[in-house]
């Protein structure tokens, strides 16, 4: 029958919305293994301005292990997903506890396939939001393993608002290294959660990246491949390479993660300016890799996640504070600095000097 929701609680009467679910629940190339999931972000069918963070818990398993068969189950495999919706982008979190759940509810014997489980789980969910529970499950290990210098490539073509396609699998490590790449840019993700700082305001942070024509999607599947016709620009991660031939997508530039590259796709002097580091860019990138590569455990704060964000944030506001020198806002003509302005409607950063 397809992919369909099978059971909603609370129960919801907004039919747009449900339709929606179940290709974001069940990634693209589902099939080609036991377990996944996928973090993303859905428009709430009654209000365009409103969106839920999703995460999906993906499982299949042979039928032979399916402790109560219905009559529509003629496959020799079975694929469902556990979905938990919210308000607010707490994506690790949430798939922290939802992956207890979905082990329990594919489990062995009566609790298999148990709504009831589920309804009783959902109603047992209590969370208090700190700083630390924000960024709960999110890797950047990975991402920094995975793409090196090309972190802090993506991380300017993000802040000049480019289509960034990312694409790989599993859908998880891609969901992930979006959310984390996220991360970086202070507030951006998680505007309203954190303290609001005198100097971020200075420099009109957290900059306003994903808004209207302007798309943050952890995973997009295929089947709504068209959402990225009339953006004006797009963070999204992927696993279905058929995005990379279509014409609608249309993004600056690619970023493969299976081998870390970055491809441009629409050359101008401006990315390709950006895709060449300074000697600073580099040095600082450099060393937050050679930090996270010599860190020994958990319990040092040199090289962790936290870090690499507190260092990403003291590289925006030294950034900031150079972009509002007169000398960079009103260059000399025997200046030797060397500007890349970015002029959007969104207040995003003024400068990038390199």
């Amino acid at each position: 029958k397809g992919n369909c929701v099978e059971y909603v609680y609370p129960e919801r009467d907004d039919q747009e919305y449900l339709e929606l679910l179940p290709f974001y629940a069940i990634p693209d190339g589902a099939h080609n293994s036991t377990h996944d999931s996928s973090w993303f972000r859905i428009a709430d069918g009654t209000n365009s301005n409103k969106f839920y963070y999703g995460v999906a818990c993906y499982r299949q398993i042979d039928i032979s292990d399916i402790f109560a068969r219905t009559e529509d189950m003629n496959r020799s495999k079975i694929q469902k997903s556990v979905v938990l919706l919210s308000e607010e982008p707490l994506f690790g979190l949430m798939e922290a506890r939802t992956r207890i759940v979905t082990e329990a509810y594919f489990g062995i014997g009566e609790e298999q396939f148990n709504n009831d489980l589920l309804r009783d789980w959902f109603d047992s969910l209590r969370t208090t939001v700190t700083q630390d529970t924000l960024y709960e499950g999110l890797c950047l290990v990975t991402a920094l393993a995975k793409l090196q210098l090309n972190v802090l490539r993506i991380v300017k073509l993000m802040l000049l608002q480019k289509k960034i396609l990312i694409i790989g699998s599993p859908a998880h490590t891609v969901s992930n290294i979006i959310v984390s790449l996220v991360s970086l840019i202070p507030g951006v993700l998680y505007d309203g959660f954190l303290p609001q700082i005198e100097e971020h305001k200075q420099c009109n942070m957290p900059f306003q990246l994903f808004e209207e024509k302007r798309i943050l999607q952890p995973y997009l599947p295929i089947q709504h491949m068209d959402l990225l016709r009339h953006s004006d620009s797009y963070l999204v991660g992927v696993c279905n390479m058929m995005f990379t031939k279509n014409s609608c997508v249309d993004p600056d530039i690619i970023v493969h993660i299976e081998n870390g590259t970055v491809e441009v796709v629409q050359p101008t002097s401006r990315i390709n300016k950006l895709m060449r580091l300074s000697r600073a860019d580099k040095y600082f990138i450099e060393d937050i890799i050679q930090h996270q590569k010599n860190r020994l455990d958990d319990s040092n704060w040199l090289g962790s996640d936290g870090w690499v964000r507190k260092r990403f944030e003291e590289y925006f506001m030294r950034l900031c504070a150079v972009s509002m020198l007169p000398d960079v806002l009103h260059p000399k003509s025997d200046s030797n600095l060397s500007l890349d302005l970015i002029g959007t409607s969104s207040g995003s950063i003024d400068a990038f000097v390199s």
